[in-house]
């Protein structure tokens, strides 16, 4: 990325809309390896540690996918 004394509006509109679009990929990447991980029989506690967050915290945002 360049110096942001050397970006345009346009350039930095552009670097929002990629961020914006790899943060929804990251979302994304991070649903389906939690599933995997439940499907293997990771609690909730392993998923937060491994994510940082805590087990109650992994639970709310992804206990659907338990179904």
């Amino acid at each position: 990325m360049p110096l942001y004394t050397t970006m345009t509006r346009g350039d930095v509109l552009a670097e929002l809309g990629d961020l914006h679009r790899r943060q929804l990929d990251v979302d994304a990447d991070r649903t389906l390896t939690v599933s995997r991980a439940r499907a293997l029989g990771l609690t909730w506690e392993e998923i937060g540690l491994e994510l940082n967050m805590t087990r109650q915290s992994a639970w709310e945002r992804w206990h659907h996918l338990d179904r």
